[in-house]
């Protein structure tokens, strides 16, 4: 996890979105990007769901799950982090998380929505405990 915290402290995960793939039994993963926020005391990615997404349930029925971070402009430096997802109970709302709104606020006036309307709608917190991490 050091090349995680690493890219952390030169970058502040800059990046806006996470490719999250999440295990299908038949077709081997379904990934989507999702906005997302490292949890560096927990060495954890939070990120925040429809309450219908399926990805709800496949993580359920299979916690462990994996996430790559874009390349730098050159195509080097892709990340893939490797763990398990659980539901964050203790996780404020989308739309009360100050760290998130200051990542996010300008997307979510650019979707069109609000903080209070995307937090009703992305009202499932997940947090992706990180135990792996390769680079390519």
């Amino acid at each position: 996890l050091d090349r995680v915290r690493s890219r952390h402290d030169t970058t502040s995960f800059l990046e806006a979105v996470i490719h999250l793939t999440s295990g299908v039994r038949k077709t081997g993963g379904s990934s989507n990007p999702v906005w997302f926020l490292w949890e560096p005391e927990l060495d954890s990615l939070l990120v925040y769901s429809t309450s219908t997404a399926r990805r709800l349930a496949h993580i359920k029925a299979r916690p462990r799950v994996s996430a790559h971070l874009n390349s730098d402009a050159s195509g080097r430096d892709i990340l893939i982090l490797t763990g398990n997802a659980e539901t964050a109970t203790d996780a404020p709302a989308a739309n009360t998380n100050p760290a998130y709104l200051a990542k996010y606020s300008t997307d979510i006036d650019r979707i069109g929505s609000t903080p209070e309307r995307f937090g009703y709608h992305f009202s499932e917190a997940l947090r992706l405990r990180i135990h792996h991490a390769r680079g390519i």
